[in-house]
């Protein structure tokens, strides 16, 4: 591949995201300077400079419209809106492109802590920037209908949920993360 003699604009995100934390956690993980001058955070502290876009919609645009410039959208937003994408060396030494096999790769050789949250920081393999979404629940609702409701729904999401996850774009959880999860809530929302 022959790239152009020009300058690389970067475009990020201008708003808070879950993507910028996502993304940002990934690069603070393989790069200390990183982690020291940017951050890992929803609002990483970005260079002046760099372009900025409102949402996975303003990025995407400001790439079209940009010559020779590279940013970070959802992956599943730029396969429905056919926008190219980088393979990334992972831990393992292989490039990758984000695909559903490659992030459910990499969920597989991530930890997640007590409290689920995720040290998806550099998965030994699969595609390395990955994340989870989060679902939080009060955990002394009163006993009633709405409990049991509550109950039953995490349920459905924790077990035949998650055969849903492919067609939406997402990655189902490993399994033995779904049942840690199932138990927590069953035992938490008492």
């Amino acid at each position: 591949m022959t790239l152009p003699d020009a300058p690389i604009r970067v475009v990020v995100r201008a708003d808070s995201s879950g993507t910028s934390a996502i993304f940002s956690s990934a690069l603070a993980a393989v790069s200390p300077s990183f982690k020291g001058r940017v951050g890992a955070s929803k609002t990483p502290r970005w260079p002046q400079g760099f372009l900025r876009g409102r949402g996975n919609e303003g990025v995407a645009a400001s790439l079209k419209q940009t010559a020779n410039s590279i940013g970070y959208i959802e992956a599943s937003y730029a396969e429905q809106n056919k926008i190219n994408v980088a393979q990334v060396e992972n831990k393992a030494r292989r490039f990758v492109a984000p695909s559903i096999p490659e992030s459910a790769r990499a969920l597989a050789t991530s930890k997640f802590g007590e409290t689920f949250d995720l040290d998806a920081a550099d998965p030994t393999d699969g595609y390395p920037i990955v994340g989870v979404t989060w679902l939080l629940l009060r955990t002394n609702m009163p006993a009633g209908p709405k409990k049991e409701a509550m109950k039953r729904l995490m349920d459905w999401i924790l077990t035949k949920g998650q055969n849903i996850n492919q067609t939406l774009e997402y990655v189902r959880l490993p399994a033995d993360v779904a049942q840690r999860a199932r138990t927590a809530v069953q035992s938490q929302l008492r």
